[in-house]
């Protein structure tokens, strides 16, 4: 109501764009403030904490101007005659028409696979091995090409004839960026690459709009908003169904193939365009003569309307500015004081022990690491003999000193436990026949068992990190601090690490092993124990006895494991279908050499 049919379709094209825009500035603005590759959790709070403080301030600027410089529909323009409907027998009116659906449908599928491309983009360049920071540069890409495809069919598009062949276009240029970013990551091509595919997508823009407009003709004589909130209902729920899809096929090893899958959507999403009626009611209503006609009563009675209006409205201006100013200045105020909190506001609750480890002591605060990270919890699996159980225990609990998170599990042996793990779903059911195979099988199902149900115990807490070990290590008098001094010079972003595998695996890191400091620009001395990174074809770790897991890759590990049938041992099997994945290429996993922090054996560990 406020442009004219021609200039309409230009309208919708800029709107829609400056949605699009402002959706890719969203990507571009976090590099802004956070590091690329963290160092230091506490800084990395603070920085996170000026990014949110900054998107808050954005979001009550723009709604401030928006309050200000919101104009009400022209009153003595032109328009169309629409009949008044109740707002029951208009949504009923709508929904009755199978243009409507059509188009819903098509436009359901489109914002479903914004939302989930832009849900997973980063977690999908991180699995294959690209920095999650390029999503600043697909989104520069995207907004450029978004701009220059909006200038385009805002120029061409004149008529609302034409939406439906911008919407099949639309989806088409939808279609091609998520194969090319299919076929980038599949096969490891240049980062520029998947920009470009981003880029094209950024073509596919108008199909916003135009299903909005193209949705108003079909429906009238209901009015738009009301079309575009159905539309916007529908396709917001089909969107978080999405992302929840999205991410289990990530989580289950489809990798770069649920870009492929959402090319396909996009292609159906065209499809079902074809069996559109080409009956717009709202262009034929305007073009007929009753749609010429102003009713010249009741017109001053509507301007003098209007007139109150804006009056009561100037006013209601004055006290929301100086509302507005009030709440910024408050929210300033507390800006100013998260960071400092911010890691008692986001600190995890405590698990509960499962064993004992003595008497009751007053809480003390957590041990953090170099680069600010508390220190994990430290899990102990009595997968060992009986005999020695008592011995090892007291052992390590004196060499973890007051470390309150140490935790007792049993191992689950026996056929019954066997049973209860394979309804759990951590086995498959061949598991039952390699049971009765042989000891050395019983054995891995039940260490497998045992570390899946720690990982699972992992995720049903939500607990960030843990160092699990097996009784059967004799650890170093020093292994506390030397694991904790091992993980604080690590990245932030570590997933796994082996602190004491069977053999020498993966390749040497020249960074951490370098004189500067993995995560600081002060100098140290070259260490004396080297680093290497884990990686495929370098080898299969055997480091299931003492490591240290994420909870990201405890998720992931869950997934592999659940197919172990004890036909290999179990960590060979994990990392072998592991590095077979897409997701090997954002593996970050490192290992030590073997006997630096403890043997495996009864005997006295070869502690430096």
């Amino acid at each position: 109501d406020w442009f004219s049919p021609t200039d309409r379709p230009a309208a919708a094209m800029i709107s829609n764009l400056m949605n699009f825009v402002g959706g890719s500035l969203s990507f571009v603005l976090p590099p802004l403030f956070v590091d690329d590759n963290p160092t230091d959790f506490v800084v990395m709070n603070r920085q996170i904490s000026s990014l949110l403080s900054f998107q808050f301030h954005s979001a009550m600027v723009a709604f401030t101007l928006t309050f200000l410089l919101y104009q009400s529909r022209p009153v003595s323009a032109k328009m169309e005659k629409r009949p008044t409907l109740s707002f029951i027998n208009e949504v009923k009116g709508i929904l009755r028409k199978s243009d409507f659906w059509i188009i819903n449908f098509q436009f359901m599928i489109y914002i479903s696979i914004g939302h989930a491309f832009d849900a997973v983009e980063g977690s999908l360049l991180e699995n294959y091995g690209y920095n999650a920071s390029l999503t600043s540069w697909t989104a520069m890409s995207c907004a450029i090409t978004s701009i220059l495809s909006t200038i385009v069919e805002a120029r061409f598009i004149t008529s609302a004839t034409y939406y439906k062949a911008a919407l099949l276009i639309s989806n088409a240029f939808m279609a091609a960026s998520l194969l090319a970013g299919y076929m980038c990551l599949h096969y490891g091509m240049s980062p520029w690459v998947f920009i470009g595919a981003v880029g094209i997508m950024g073509l596919s823009t108008p199909g916003w709009g135009c299903s909005a407009e193209l949705g108003s003709e079909v429906c009238f004589p209901a009015r738009e908003a009301t079309v575009n909130s159905l539309l916007e209902a529908f396709s917001n729920m089909a969107g978080v169904m999405s992302i929840v899809w999205a991410q289990e096929g990530i989580d289950a090893h489809l990798g770069a193939a649920v870009l492929a899958v959402m090319a396909v959507s996009a292609m159906l999403g065209m499809a079902v365009l074809l069996f559109l009626s080409g009956h717009l009611s709202r262009t034929e209503t305007e073009k007929s003569p009753k749609a010429a006609e102003v009713e010249e009563e009741g017109m001053s009675h509507m301007v003098q309307l209007e007139q109150d209006r804006r009056s009561t409205r100037h006013r209601t201006k004055v006290v929301f500015v100086l509302w507005a100013i009030a709440v910024n200045f408050v929210s300033l105020l507390i800006t100013a004081t998260t960071a400092q909190f911010m890691p008692v506001i986001f600190s995890e609750p405590q698990l509960p022990q499962i064993v004992a480890t003595g008497p009751k002591k007053a809480k003390k605060r957590p041990t953090r690491l170099k680069n600010g990270v508390k220190e994990p919890r430290t899990w102990l699996l009595n997968c060992g003999s009986e005999k020695y159980q008592t011995t090892r225990r007291e052992k390590i609990m004196s060499i973890m000193s007051s470390n309150t998170s140490l935790a007792f599990f049993p191992c689950l042996k026996g056929r019954s436990n066997l049973h209860a793990a394979i309804k759990d779903g951590l086995l498959p059911q061949s598991a039952l026949m390699a049971f009765s195979r042989s000891p050395g099988a019983r054995l891995e199902l039940a260490k497998a068992a045992s570390h899946m149900k720690l990982w699972k115990f992992m995720v049903m807490r939500n607990i960030p990190a843990v160092s699990i070990l097996e009784d059967s290590e004799s650890l170093c008098w020093n292994f506390r601090q030397k694991r904790n001094e091992l993980l604080g010079k690590l990245p932030l972003k570590t997933d796994f690490v082996a602190f004491n595998p069977l053999k020498e695996v993966g390749q040497l890191d020249q960074k951490l092993n370098s004189k500067k400091h993995g995560n600081s620009t002060e100098k140290r001395k070259k260490a004396n124990t080297p680093i290497f990174r884990l990686k495929p074809g370098k080898g299969l770790p055997q480091a299931f006895n003492n490591y240290y897991i994420t909870l990201r890759y405890a998720k992931k590990l869950l997934r592999i494991g659940s197919g172990f049938d004890a036909s290999q041992g179990f960590s060979e099997f994990v990392f072998n279908n592991l590095y077979r994945s897409p997701q090997a290429r954002g593996f970050r996993g490192y290992a030590l050499p073997p006997a630096v922090l403890g043997n495996q054996s009864a005997h006295v560990a070869t502690c430096s």
